[in-house]
């Protein structure tokens, strides 16, 4: 049996069915349903709000999905908060956490290659409003993010780095580092190498 592919059905406008997460054999063949869900796949141009990836043995796909709160608007790709979930290929989907206040929501959490560690960016403190005094800086100061890694399922999270405008750029292929860049109004971005805490 060749290796299965992940395969995501996007939404019909009109049509009464959830878009569809399947695989099948790398030769076309076995394609079976695993996850039905309304945001699947949302793109808005060219932006995609989920994400799919193996579970090292392969027998499971991890797919972060946008989580919309009340009053949020359906098609809004900004989404805050994300929901992790697990499918595996021969038992029931499983939804692992809700993560709020990621950066770039569903789109910013990153597995790790091992899929052991999740990576993902909060804003903690946004002084581009007001002071106290009423004063407002210009150019406002960036804001203050953190860079949590957790467990694979987004949970039991630690902050590694704190900076202003701190962007995760991506795990390296070795699981244990990660890329990460840092921007202010004066400096251009840095990516600086990261390793696991």
């Amino acid at each position: 049996m060749g290796r299965c592919l992940p395969w995501r059905r996007p939404a019909i406008p009109g049509a009464d069915t959830k878009p569809v997460v399947k695989v099948l054999r790398t030769d076309g063949s076995g394609e079976r349903e695993l996850f039905r869900h309304p945001l699947v796949i949302l793109h808005e141009e060219g932006y995609a709000s989920d994400k799919l990836q193996w579970t090292l043995d392969g027998r499971s796909i991890l797919l972060a999905l946008p989580a919309p709160q009340a009053g949020e608007e359906l098609l809004d790709i900004r989404w805050p908060t994300a929901q992790l979930y697990r499918l595996p290929l021969d038992d029931e989907p499983e939804l692992l956490a809700t993560v709020k206040d990621v950066v770039g929501g569903a789109y910013g959490i990153e597995w790790s290659p091992d899929a052991q560690h999740t990576a993902y960016v909060v804003t903690t403190a946004d002084p581009s409003t007001a002071t106290e005094t009423g004063d407002v800086s210009y150019p406002p100061p960036a804001p203050v993010r953190d860079l949590i890694i957790a467990g694979p399922d987004g949970t039991r999270g630690q902050t590694v780095i704190r900076a202003p405008n701190l962007s995760f750029v991506g795990w390296m292929p070795d699981s244990q580092h990660f890329r990460y860049s840092r921007q202010t109004a004066t400096e251009l971005s840095a990516v600086t190498v990261g390793a696991l805490p």
